[in-house]
């Protein structure tokens, strides 16, 4: 009976400390998911290659040299826009997507999270572009569809 008594003491502690962490869960992520498109056919490309992408301002190649119809790129946290070039089999392209940035704090334990809203672009050179998810998330598997 006391050995008992001992085990549900135990158990009762070990998950009152458990209460006791904070859910750190963060849904929103600071990077979209761009799918490219034929736009002749409407059906994912799949014989675009990829020669580089990069984040005009920043000095980080986000790909190179693959043959893919889906990128996640980064969107910059220090401002409400990002600028990419895409120099593909196509040739050279570029978008400028603009967000609305907020900062929410989880906890005191977890800190703050960015929250990227109002997804949009104010240019791109590809023959054209949809925006399909105007906030990211973990949940979505695509942000941005883009046809040639």
């Amino acid at each position: 009976m006391k050995q008992a008594l001992i085990i549900i003491v135990f158990f009762m502690l070990v998950g009152q400390a458990c209460l006791d962490d904070p859910d750190c869960v963060n849904t929103t992520t600071d990077f979209i998911t761009v799918r490219f498109y034929d736009l002749a056919t409407n059906l994912p490309d799949t014989s675009l290659v990829l020669r580089r992408v990069t984040a005009i301002g920043s000095d980080s190649l986000l790909a190179e040299q693959d043959t893919v119809n889906s990128v996640r790129l980064p969107l910059d946290p220090r401002g409400s826009l990002t600028t990419y070039a895409f120099d593909t089999n196509l040739g050279r392209d570029t978008i400028v997507l603009v967000y609305n940035l907020g900062t929410r704090l989880i906890s005191e334990d977890c800190g703050i999270e960015f929250i990227y809203s109002e997804l949009d672009y104010s240019r791109c050179d590809f023959d054209s572009i949809r925006i399909v998810n105007r906030i990211p998330n973990e949940q979505v598997n695509e942000d941005i569809q883009i046809y040639n």
